[in-house]
C-alpha cells in the first residue's frame, strides 16, 4: 500500500529519511512515492520501496541488520507483474541491465506501483512517450524495444556517472553480504528449533508409552486380586 503523506511535514520527513538511508541518491532528488512491501529472497524482507525520478530504493531491517537495495532507473531493463506462489497478484519483478532480478511482493496497490514505474522508466516506452490506457492493459510487461530505442539506452549502465555507479555497486555488495549473514543465522536458529521440537516429541512419546505400560500392569494386578478375592473355595479368613 502507499504510505499516507497528509502534510508537507510528513512528506519532508519521508524525503529526509530517504536521503539519510541512501547516500548515493543526490540531495536534490525529490521523493515521489513510498510503498510498504516485501523483497522476496530466501525469506521475505518486509520494508519500504522508495521511488524518485532517477532511483528505486528498498529498505528493510531484519534482526537489527539494515537491508538496502538501490536501483538506478536507467538500469531497469524489465518490469513484469508477478504472482506470489503463482496465485496472489501482488508483486512486481524488476530486472536490471546486469541481469539482477528483484521481486517485490505484498503490494496492495500493485497496479498503481506498476503505473508509476511506467511513467518513470521512460526508456522502456516507445519513442519516450507514455502508452495509452488500452495499450497499458494489453501489454502487462515493460521491456526495452531494441529496434526503436536509441543506442545510448541499450547500454544504460554507461549513462551513470562513475561515482554514482560505484556507490550503487558498493551498496549492492553490502546488501548481498548482509542478506547472506542473516540467512545463515536464520537457518541455524530454525535448525536448532527443529531439533528441540523433535527431541521434545520423542521424549513425550516415550513418556506416554511408559505410562501406558504402568497402567496396564496396575490393571492386571487389580484383576488378579479381584479374581483371588472372589474365589468361593477360599476360607473367609484368607479373603
Amino acid at each position: 500500500m502507499t504510505l499516507p503523506c497528509p502534510s508537507a511535514q510528513t512528506v519532508s520527513k519521508y524525503n529526509s529519511q530517504y536521503h539519510k538511508l541512501f547516500q548515493c541518491v543526490p540531495k536534490d532528488e525529490i521523493l515521489m512515492k513510498v510503498y510498504s512491501c516485501a523483497l522476496l529472497r530466501d525469506i521475505l524482507l518486509q520494508g519500504r520501496l522508495y521511488i524518485s525520478r532517477n532511483w528505486l530504493c528498498f529498505y528493510a531491517n531484519l534482526f537489527g541488520k539494515d537491508i538496502k537495495v538501490a536501483i538506478p532507473v536507467v538500469s531497469v531493463r524489465l518490469v513484469k507483474k508477478h504472482k506470489t506462489a503463482g496465485l496472489v497478484p501482488n508483486g512486481l519483478a524488476i530486472t536490471t541491465d546486469t541481469g539482477q532480478k528483484y521481486v517485490f511482493v505484498s503490494l496492495l496497490s500493485r497496479d498503481s506501483v506498476y503505473d508509476v514505474l511506467r511513467r518513470i522508466c521512460t526508456h522502456l516506452q516507445v519513442n519516450g512517450k507514455s502508452l495509452s490506457l488500452k495499450q497499458f492493459m494489453e501489454e502487462p510487461i515493460l521491456s526495452l524495444v531494441s529496434e526503436d530505442m536509441p543506442r545510448s539506452c541499450r547500454t544504460v549502465s554507461q549513462m551513470l556517472p562513475p561515482s554514482v555507479h560505484q556507490k550503487a555497486l558498493q551498496l549492492s555488495s553490502t546488501e548481498d553480504f548482509n542478506v547472506m549473514a542473516i540467512n545463515k543465522k536464520s537457518i541455524y536458529f530454525f535448525n536448532n528449533l527443529t531439533n528441540t521440537c523433535v527431541f521434545s516429541s520423542v521424549f513425550s512419546i516415550i513418556l506416554l508409552i511408559l505410562s501406558s505400560c504402568y497402567l496396564a500392569f496396575r490393571v492386571c494386578s487389580l484383576e488378579q486380586q479381584l479374581s483371588f478375592l472372589s474365589n468361593p473355595n477360599l476360607p473367609l479368613r484368607e479373603r
